[in-house]
């Protein structure tokens, strides 16, 4: 087996100082806590808590990336995880899902994947991330108005159709108590059963509609030490079906996901999913730049105020489908002048100027976006190919075998290798 890139974190827990704050005062609520799927969303080389299964996680070179094996616990067993065409590849390991499975995570500002060793403060689901920084002793999410109350919760457990950070906002500044709707607006649609749309599934069911803010995540969940015996009698008297307080099974049965989570429960409680309009999660009006950047269309992102870098990008990528060449390269350019570190737009201009003669412009551009994004094959290849061209093949030969670290199975990349002198 090669072990020359693959850097497995040491065991060992890397304690948050504010989470390790609440121990002596709250001992017997931390030692459930632990026990919890929260708190064992992730180890220091793994994301899952192991009940369902785990990905592994490794290091090549500096990046943090999945690893295609993982563990299934229904079979006790190894297979190819989850949204893996091959065991030929690697994934990188994005900012959301560690935001989900970690406290404190700590990447590389304009990376994609890029991260020191290790790649947060704590494994697992800390408590700052549901009472809010410890300095400031805590928030109790119970006492908030209902709307900030389940914001809480919804950082991990609302994954929606789109989600699309407010302008001028980043979504992991969000502390418990705030309002998560100014952060980040959440598009959601009932089409699929995605593991972590369990407050989406909640909202459509009847218990919820009839309860309103009575009921919510906690009403059924404890969240220091799982589910609440009986949950379900607090408005409900058992039937006669035989299996007492135990509703649960059949009403809210579990079963695979759509996404790559492999499983979930169904939080809809009996109520069969209806397809509904595209809308946002929250009420009000859906704010138009991010309804545009959700939905993209190119009449809809024309009318929005230009800007923004990702919405000249995401314009950009449009005008590119229907053969606006220099309409969209330009917009690129313009992105790229408010944030010079905006990786598509960066890779796509480098095509224009190589096409228009500008080689040292394009190859100074390929070479930036993927030396921060080496996840992003396209970038790689056409360094390489811009190198071949121009009589360096040395210089895409180490293209090619650093996408390669990333992408072994590429099968571009090792044509393209094979056709380069020796």
């Amino acid at each position: 087996m090669r072990r020359l890139f693959l850097y497995l974190f040491a065991a060992r827990v890397f304690a948050d100082p504010g989470s390790a704050a609440c121990g002596p005062c709250h001992a017997d609520i931390v030692k459930r806590y632990a026990l919890t799927g929260m708190a064992r969303a992730s180890t220091a080389d793994s994301l899952g808590s192991g009940s369902i299964g785990k990905s592994y996680i490794a290091f090549i070179d500096n990046f943090l990336v999945q690893t295609p094996r993982s563990f299934f616990a229904k079979t006790n067993s190894f297979a190819l995880s989850p949204g893996f065409p091959s065991a030929q590849t690697y994934r990188p390991v994005e900012e959301p899902c560690l935001q989900c499975h970690a406290t404190g995570v700590r990447l590389v500002k304009g990376t994609q994947n890029q991260y020191p060793n290790p790649p947060f403060a704590e494994p697992g689901i800390g408590c700052e991330r549901c009472h809010g920084p410890a300095e400031a002793h805590a928030v109790n999410p119970a006492k908030l108005r209902a709307e900030r109350r389940d914001n809480v919760c919804e950082q991990c457990h609302l994954t929606g159709a789109a989600k699309v950070t407010r302008a001028g906002k980043n979504p992991y500044d969000y502390r418990p108590g705030d309002r998560l709707s100014d952060f980040v607006s959440i598009f959601v649609e009932s089409s699929k059963n995605n593991a972590t749309d369990h407050v989406e599934q909640l909202s459509e069911s009847a218990c919820k509609q009839a309860a309103g803010d009575k009921l919510w995540c906690v009403t059924c969940h404890d969240p220091h030490g799982g589910l609440k015996p009986n949950a379900c009698q607090t408005c409900h008297t058992p039937d006669k079906c035989g299996r007492g307080p135990q509703c649960a099974t059949c009403h809210m049965p579990k079963a695979e996901s759509a996404d790559a989570h492999v499983a979930f429960t169904n939080h809809r409680i009996g109520a069969k999913p209806q397809p509904k309009p595209f809308r946002l999660y929250w009420p009000g009006p859906a704010p138009a730049r991010e309804l545009a950047l959700a939905r993209p269309t190119i009449a809809g992102l024309e009318k929005i105020e230009p800007k923004d870098a990702a919405v000249l990008t995401q314009l950009g990528q449009l005008y590119d489908r229907v053969k606006r060449g220099p309409e969209a390269a330009a917009l690129y350019r313009r992105a790229l002048k408010l944030n010079p570190s905006e990786p598509t737009a960066a890779a796509n201009l480098a095509i224009y100027e190589f096409q228009n003669g500008q080689v040292a412009a394009a190859l100074a551009r390929w070479q930036g976006v993927f030396a921060r994004y080496p996840g992003l094959s396209g970038p790689g290849l056409n360094l390489a190919l811009a190198q071949s061209q121009r009589g360096d093949p040395s210089a895409a030969r180490a293209t090619l075998l650093r996408l390669l670290r990333f992408h072994p199975g590429n099968a571009q990349a090792r044509e393209l290798l094979s056709r380069l002198p020796p």
